[in-house]
């Protein structure tokens, strides 16, 4: 038994390839929204980091600066309590 396929013609190869163009052209747009949505996304976080870099370095400073031994449940409450 033997498989028989019909030939393509040149319309049909055509239509095929602008069919990968444009499949290819949509990935290209949504390979760049990609891109830039990782950028931005990387600034953020580098932000980020240098905020908590900075929020550690004063925690730090805060701590030094109660003394050594002492810690924050060593204060009295609030006069609420």
């Amino acid at each position: 038994m033997t498989d028989k396929q019909t030939p393509r013609t040149d319309n049909d190869n055509s239509a095929r390839i602008a069919e990968l163009e444009i499949r290819i052209a949509y990935m290209d747009e949504t390979i760049d929204a990609l891109n830039q949505q990782v950028s931005r996304l990387t600034l953020d976080f580098e932000t980020a980091r240098e905020a908590m870099k900075m929020m550690n370095q004063r925690i730090e400073q805060l701590m030094q600066s109660q003394g050594p031994g002492k810690s924050p449940a060593d204060d009295a409450p609030p006069p609420h309590y």
